[in-house]
């Protein structure tokens, strides 16, 4: 399970949740800006920078100064974290999401088992997310 692989099978499971989505691989080179999220994605008038990565790879310091510019422009963006729980057979789909107004992370995780594609549902509107995360930040025991 590599990175590549992963982001190709993203990026065909969110053609599948929304057909008319605009996604936009990033590639790096010497000439582009560093720490750029590997997916741009634009569906249903919601803008996402996805950052993918396989367990047990964590973003970068650069990765994450970027994202961090990127929700202070008002961008949406999301670590995506896949880990192979049963070998061939189960995955995990680790999200931490962080949108305007809410620049603590949250997580959600997703399985999925082997011929299912990743749902993409999570990519919906800003407001849904902020209410879940409200709640969640409600649901957490006070110290």
């Amino acid at each position: 399970m590599t990175e590549t692989a992963e982001t190709k099978r993203i990026v065909k499971d969110i053609k599948l949740y929304d057909p008319d989505a605009f996604v936009y691989k990033a590639h790096g080179s010497a000439y582009g800006k560093g720490g750029i999220p590997d997916l741009y994605v634009l569906t249903r008038g919601e803008s996402w920078w996805l950052e993918i990565k396989v367990h047990p790879n964590k973003p970068t310091a650069l990765q994450k100064q970027t994202m961090l510019d990127i929700v202070a422009a008002g961008g949406n963006v999301a670590i995506v974290t896949i880990e192979e729980i049963e070998p061939r057979k189960v995955w995990v789909m680790n999200i931490q999401f962080s949108t305007p107004g809410n620049t603590m992370y949250f997580t959600r995780n997703i399985r999925r088992r082997r011929g299912v594609h990743w749902p993409f549902g999570w990519l919906k509107t800003k407001e849904l997310l902020a209410d879940e995360f409200l709640q969640a930040q409600r649901l957490r025991p006070q110290p």
